[in-house]
């Protein structure tokens, strides 16, 4: 007897903190506290939006398809694009894949033999931009509010357009980038967040990007 009446008290106990103040109605975040407890639900976000972003390039990352040096000094490649990521891991950290497709909106400018190759002067200030990625990181929610740090490793692939041969200018840069985020809920499931970054040892690199986010788990499993 002693048993059940254990038992059964107990039963009480988690039912009334699942369900809250509101009698008969359970509380999402009630659910996915007492959820994750048991080794259940987490992060698992989709983010889209939209990003701009700097990458340092040099002579010896971007070439002529033929090896040959096409850029008359390093400079930045300014672009312009979208992002979308998918986040998976326990409530409070994650790990990720990104992927980027951007258009190159202004860069070095070609070598002055390159240009003289045509009677219209190639330029290098357009061109596309493919990102790939691999982000991790920590977040933490208080109140509608979400915050978060990470880092990201990966490669952008940036070429660049040459009106006078058919041949491909471009190459791979790698990065390793130190990034800070801040958002907001929308509600349990959508979130909007804003994302700043800099380049660090490896590439000079800086982006900035505003993401939608779609979460499997309301607030993303945080408690």
């Amino acid at each position: 007897m002693t048993t059940q009446l254990a038992t059964a008290a107990l039963t009480i106990f988690v039912t009334a903190g699942v369900a809250g103040a509101n009698p008969g109605q359970a509380s999402p975040r009630s659910d996915t506290h007492a959820a994750a407890m048991l080794g259940g639900p987490g992060l698992v976000r989709l983010e889209v939006g939209a990003e701009m972003g700097q990458t340092e390039i040099n002579g010896s990352a971007i070439r002529h398809s033929e090896g040959a040096l096409v850029l008359a000094h390093r400079g930045p490649a300014d672009t312009v694009g979208t992002t979308v990521r998918v986040l998976v891991g326990p409530a409070r950290a994650y790990l990720g894949l990104e992927l980027g497709i951007s258009t190159v909106t202004a860069a070095p400018p070609f070598r002055s033999d390159v240009a003289l190759r045509s009677a219209e002067a190639p330029t290098s200030s357009q061109g596309h931009g493919l990102t790939l990625a691999w982000p991790f990181g920590f977040q933490a929610t208080a109140g509608p509010v979400l915050l978060g740090f990470e880092a990201a490793v990966g490669w952008r692939r940036i070429s660049l357009d040459d009106p006078s041969s058919r041949e491909a200018i471009s190459g791979a840069v790698p990065f390793f980038e130190a990034r800070a985020r801040a958002g907001l809920w929308v509600t349990p499931r959508i979130s909007l967040a804003a994302t700043v970054g800099t380049g660090v040892v490896v590439n000079d690199s800086k982006i900035a990007s505003v993401v939608v986010g779609f979460s499997r788990f309301p607030w993303d499993g945080d408690p």
